[in-house]
């Protein structure tokens, strides 16, 4: 079992993550397609695959199907520019570094990155170029839907930890993930403890990672938890209908019936949607408290109206 120690201030710094940012897709991605295919992947993998330039093989060397894999310390969030840059201005000592752990995991680097620990200019472009490529087949046709999905996720998640506590919320991320008093625990078939930088955690849901929890543990950044959702990645996946699947196909329904900002009173939706007041109130209570809608007195009654996060996880434009 692997065990984290954690710091108090850890607990008090722990958040979601729904936007990772486009190269841990494009990594996400590429690993995923090395690895046996999943249900949730399917017909994402059927439409990336006959279109994915040669170029994009150099992403695929980065990311072998298990083991380690080249993050380039890349935090999390930029922009694909960004991202791309920072990886050309990683330090020689940080290529080192993942490169003795790549090796260490898998033997040897594939022949086209063997110059890569020496931070050579050319193989760092070559990976640029493959990143590039991997984003536009396999991440920007599908972007409005991996948005949709994580922050769907996000926002349960989130619930549930408000409700239910934080260790009862970590302790539903996976089978394999609990959280015992101060100390994360992982199933793993090894005995290791290790302290926590005291740094926080990011808890990151992903469509790459399947029936597994991932974590990566640097001690200058908060621990991160990458841990598997629920939903397929297809084109134009239907906003109501995901949802439906994730919040319930009640509550999504109300969300749908909130998306033209008229502003509709609790007894409206439950005519709209055929239900009763009672009922539509439970759900609308539950929406509001997930942050998905908000609640307000008019001279009518209670009106209720998406909020931001209610109108990103429709699609609808800010």
């Amino acid at each position: 079992m692997l065990r984290y120690a954690l710091e108090p201030a850890d607990l008090l710094a722990v958040r979601f993550e729904s936007r990772p940012g486009p190269l841990d897709d494009a990594s996400g991605a590429s690993r995923a397609l090395r690895q046996r295919p999943s249900v949730l992947l399917a017909q994402w993998r059927r439409e990336v695959l006959p279109r994915l330039p040669q170029s994009a093989a150099v992403a695929l060397m980065l990311t072998p199907p298990a083991g380690v894999t080249f993050g380039f310390g890349a935090p999390l969030g930029h922009h694909l520019e960004d991202g791309l840059e920072a990886v050309l201005a990683t330090p020689r000592e940080q290529l080192l570094d993942e490169s003795r752990h790549f090796v260490a995991s898998h033997g040897a680097l594939p022949g086209a990155l063997r110059r890569l620990p020496d931070g050579d200019p050319e193989t760092l472009r070559q990976v640029t170029t493959g990143l590039r490529a991997m984003y536009e087949a396999a991440i920007a046709p599908y972007e409005s839907c991996l948005n949709l999905i994580r922050d769907a996720d996000v926002a349960l998640r989130a619930l549930h930890a408000a409700r239910e506590g934080l260790r009862s919320a970590i302790g539903h991320l996976h089978r394999t993930v609990r959280l015992n008093g101060m100390v994360l625990e992982i199933d793993r078939p090894f005995e290791q403890t290790v302290r926590s930088s005291g740094l926080g955690i990011v808890l990151i849901p992903s469509p790459w990672v399947y029936d597994e929890v991932r974590f990566v543990a640097d001690p200058s950044s908060p621990l991160t938890v990458v841990y598997p959702t629920r939903l397929p990645v297809r084109i134009d996946p239907g906003p109501e209908r995901s949802l439906g699947r994730l919040l319930g196909g009640t509550r999504a329904r109300l969300l749908a019936a909130l998306s033209d900002e008229s502003g509709p009173g609790t007894q409206e939706l439950a005519r709209e949607l055929g239900i009763s007041s009672a009922t539509a109130s439970e759900h609308l209570g539950i929406l509001r408290a997930a942050r998905l809608i908000s609640t307000h007195r008019g001279r009518n009654g209670a009106v209720h109206r998406l909020t931001a996060t209610g109108k990103q996880l429709l699609g609808l434009n800010l």
